[in-house]
């Protein structure tokens, strides 16, 4: 019997506090057809009301397709933080089923509501079922959904689901 990710039952469950900023661009176009941003850096500001400008990052363009919206990461979000702790673990069939719930805690000590992207992805088995899920999501692509949490400012939320594997 040899641990892999399909039982080793601590298999992902590491994780980092820290919660990423990402800035979504495009798709950008130049009247009706789609352009490509070229790769580089790139420093995303908010013009204030009295003409100054604040820097709310820097991030990174990389390979993107004409008329696809890009991600930018931006570094650490400020005055968010995020924990994703895993609450059970259960075989439900030896060898061929298993169950494991986790809680993604997430805290917001800033001044502004915010809405999270939390991205989960099942790796134990191509074959999943979502049984329980507080927050709704969405699947974005095979083995991976996705939940969008409001969470409030100067609050926390917490984000709940079970997911069971079969082989």
């Amino acid at each position: 019997f040899e641990k892999n990710p399909r039982n080793d039952w601590n298999y992902g469950t590491a994780h980092h506090p820290i919660v990423d900023s990402y800035l979504e661009i495009g798709p950008v176009t130049n009247g009706e057809k789609p352009i490509t941003l070229p790769r580089g850096r790139l420093m995303a500001t908010v013009l204030r009301s009295d003409g100054t400008a604040d820097v709310l990052g820097y991030g990174v363009v990389r390979d993107a397709s004409p008329g696809v919206a890009i991600l930018a990461q931006m570094g650490a979000a400020r005055g968010l933080r995020g924990r994703r702790e895993r609450v059970s673990y259960t075989e439900v069939t030896p060898f061929r089923e298993y169950e494991e719930s986790f809680a993604i805690r997430l805290q917001n000590d800033s001044s502004e509501d915010v809405e999270v992207r939390v991205v989960e992805h099942l790796y134990r088995a191509p074959v999943f079922e979502i049984v329980k899920a507080d927050t709704e999501y969405t699947a974005t692509a095979p083995q991976i959904i996705e939940f969008r949490p409001l969470v409030k400012a100067g609050g926390s939320r917490v984000v709940n689901y079970t997911v069971r594997y079969r082989w």
